[in-house]
C-alpha cells in the first residue's frame, strides 16, 4: 500500500505546485506562462484570495494538487 498525505498547502509549496501544473498543462495541450512560483504565490496564497489548497504528499514530497473555491458562479 502507498502512502500518500493530504494536507493544507503552504506557500513553500508554490513551487511544486507550479510544476505539477506546468506538467498538465502540458498534457492537455494549455498554456504554461501563468505556471510559475511567483504566479501561484500570488494568486493562491495572497491574503485576499478566495481559493483553498490541498498537496498530495508521498515520501515529503508533492505528488499532486487540489484547488477549489467556495463559490460558484
Amino acid at each position: 500500500m502507498t502512502d500518500i498525505n493530504i494536507r493544507a498547502a503552504r506557500p513553500k509549496d508554490a513551487p511544486a505546485i507550479a510544476e505539477l501544473s506546468r506538467q498538465l498543462n502540458e498534457v492537455v495541450k494549455d498554456s504554461t506562462e501563468h505556471c510559475t512560483p511567483e504566479n501561484i504565490k500570488a494568486t493562491l496564497f495572497s491574503h485576499d484570495a478566495s481559493f483553498h489548497v490541498l498537496v498530495a504528499e508521498k515520501d515529503g514530497a508533492p505528488v499532486g494538487y487540489a484547488v477549489w473555491h467556495a463559490y460558484y458562479d
